[in-house]
């Protein structure tokens, strides 16, 4: 119950934890990148949605395991009580339930591995192409060596807070299994 409790109060703090900072972050970045220079920011906002979607993916996949975790967690409490309150137990040990528990968090791991793995890629993926785009910007004279740190600065901004801010879809899927449990 309190662990569940614990990952209510995680997405009510959210909010005040950095999750409208880097929404801020997000949108005044990309607000100015487009002032600076239109297409770079249009070539860069194209990352947003499919990070979203990978977020939501990831997201519902943690949420089914969680829901599975939690399940079991309850279970061993329950057991728990049951041999504190001396009734009359046929297993006393449940290797069981601690296997399976270490057997979700491993399956959520591998999951989160190739998520991250992917952010990762997508982000290199969004770098490379607005520097081969500037690049070719100042080849014909419309950006400056300079305009490259610029629109690093500002790249690195809106891709490190729109990876904070798929990180909380996370927190309220599991909140949601969380709330789930409770009631």
């Amino acid at each position: 119950c309190t662990s569940d409790i614990e990952q209510i109060v995680r997405v009510i703090a959210g909010p005040l934890n950095g999750f409208l900072t880097n929404i801020l972050k997000m949108a005044l970045s990309i607000l100015v990148l487009a002032i600076w220079n239109f297409k770079i920011a249009l070539f860069s906002i194209v990352l947003i949605p499919i990070i979203y979607k990978l977020s939501i993916w990831i997201s519902k996949i943690n949420k089914k395991i969680a829901i599975e975790e939690r399940k079991t967690i309850g279970g061993l409490g329950n057991q728990l009580s049951d041999i504190l309150r001396n009734m009359p137990i046929v297993k006393s040990f449940n290797t069981e339930s601690s296997e399976t528990i270490f057997n979700y968090r491993k399956t959520n791991l591998n999951y989160f591995n190739i998520y991250w793995l992917t952010i990762a890629f997508l982000n290199t993926l969004g770098f490379l192409s607005a520097f081969i785009f500037i690049k070719s910007e100042i080849d014909i004279g419309q950006c400056t060596a300079g305009d490259i740190v610029v629109a690093y600065t500002y790249l690195t901004n809106m891709y490190s807070a729109m990876v904070s801010i798929s990180r909380y879809a996370t927190d309220i899927f599991n909140a949601d299994a969380a709330l789930s449990r409770l009631f």
